[in-house]
């Protein structure tokens, strides 16, 4: 899977602070011009997609959602995006997860999800994640 780097956002849902603070530092080295844009919350998150839709917001040119937010599952958020056809264009939709479980693979795929990944677990992890889904 490889993202383009231009000026369509790149969204990141996980509602842990931490893991999205360390997302953010290792966006930032490196060096990406798309805007990152970062939700703790799936109200939030949607709120934005339907703005998308309105033609407000950029449509998204990755999507990284945490397996495990919230009283939701990653897994129904993705089922409702590909659900809706005006985001069946979304390029990629990445889920994250702590836990190395074999069904998350597969529920990952049902959900309608193009990849999935372990959590990186400090920054230079999250650097490699990024260097193997971008081209710049």
């Amino acid at each position: 899977m490889k993202v383009r780097s231009n000026e369509n956002p790149i969204i990141m849902l996980d509602d842990e602070q931490e893991d999205l603070f360390t997302f953010q530092k290792a966006y930032k080295r490196f060096g990406l011009k798309n805007p990152l844009i970062q939700f703790q919350n799936p109200n939030s998150f949607f709120q934005y997609l339907e703005m998308v839709k309105q033609g407000i917001n950029l449509m998204p040119e990755l999507i990284v959602i945490d397996i495990n937010i919230g009283r939701l599952n990653g897994f129904d958020i993705v089922k409702e995006i590909r659900s809706d056809k005006f985001f069946v264009k979304v390029p990629t939709i990445m889920m994250l997860t702590n836990q190395q479980r074999i069904d998350h693979k597969e529920q990952t795929k049902k959900a309608g999800a193009d990849s999935f990944a372990v959590k990186p677990v400090g920054l230079k992890e999250y650097q490699s994640l990024m260097e193997s889904i971008y081209w710049v």
